[in-house]
This record gives structure tokens, sequence and C-alpha cells, in this order.
């Protein structure tokens, strides 16, 4: 009976420290996973971050591009004498004018050679193949470097084109982006 109460006595205290080790690892294994997921978070903040810090290391590299693009044409422009009076700097090879006798505006080659007339009221430089150009009525449109209206003049006033798109304002004051169709971008 003695041989019998010892083998019962040592099952449960067996079980007890089986359930007890077993408790323990249950809690441990729980840490483990509360550790696992605060680290991803913490890694899905720092993926987020450095998506971000990415983003804006592009922006910067496109911001010097343009940078480099500008300095380039001012160098340009200084270097070439084409004997207009009223002349903008050379971008994408064509350089803006003014007539001094109409007040009008057109574009130059680097020769000095007109390559659009002096037809428009005011005009801006060149900017992913289009211009922005005023007309006689005060609508503000789009050019191609032939000198062909690719955007009608309907918009009160007009920015430059990037990234495809440019801002344009309309009859009621708003602006709004448009695509290099004419299509408001929404």
């Amino acid at each position: 009976m003695k041989k019998i109460t010892t083998l019962i006595v040592t099952m449960c205290i067996t079980s007890i420290c089986f359930a007890q080790g077993k408790k323990e690892m249950l809690l441990m294994i729980e840490a483990q996973n509360t550790t696992i997921n605060s680290l991803n978070q913490q890694l899905s903040s720092l993926t987020a971050h450095q998506i971000k810090l990415e983003e804006q290391v592009k922006e910067l590299q496109k911001q010097v591009e343009d940078l480099k693009t500008l300095l380039a044409a001012s160098r340009e422009s200084e270097m070439i004498n084409t004997g207009w009076t009223k002349r903008g700097d050379f971008f994408s090879g064509l350089a803006r004018v003014q007539d001094d006798n109409t007040d009008k505006y057109g574009f130059i080659d680097k020769t000095g050679k007109v390559v659009i007339p002096c037809k428009w009221k005011d005009a801006w430089d060149f900017h992913e193949g289009l211009a922005p150009v005023k007309d006689a009525n005060g609508k503000w449109g789009y050019i191609d470097k032939t000198g062909k209206l690719v955007i009608p003049c309907q918009w009160e006033d007009a920015g430059y084109f990037h990234e495809g798109r440019a801002d344009v304002q309309d009859a009621n004051g708003n602006w709004v982006e448009i695509d290099k169709t004419g299509k408001v971008v929404e």
C-alpha cells in the first residue's frame, strides 16, 4: 500500500509540476508573441518612414535636376547674342522674345531665328514641351514647340506643366489641374 501511495503522490507531484511548467511555458510564449507584435509594429512604422524618406529624396533629386537645367539654360542664354532686346532664357532650345514694335511675344531658336511668330499678348517658357500663351482676349492656352495651339485659350491664368499636369484658373477664379490634352484632372 505504501508503494501505491508513493506512486500516487509521485504522479500527483509530477502532474502538478507538468501543469505548472506548461503554464509558465504558455506565459513565456505569450510574452514572446507580444514582443513579436511590438517589433512588427515598429518595423511597419520604420518602413513607412523609409518610404516617405525615399519620396523626399526623389523630389530633392528632381529639384536638383531642375536647378541644373535652369542653370544650364541661364548660362546658355548668356552666351548667345540673338540681337533681341527683350528676350528670356532658352528652355528646350527656344527662348521667349517680345517684339519691340508690337509688344507681342513669340519664340526664337539659338541662332536668333523666329520659329514661333510674335503674335501672343503674353507667353511663358516651355516646360515639358508646352508653353502657356495669352491670346488677344486675355485667355491662356498652351502651344507646342512648333507653335501649334494644343490646348485652347480658355483659362484666366495658367502655370507651367510639371509631371504631365499644370494648374490653370477657370472663369470662376478656381484653380484646377489639367493634363496635356487640356482635360481637367480630378
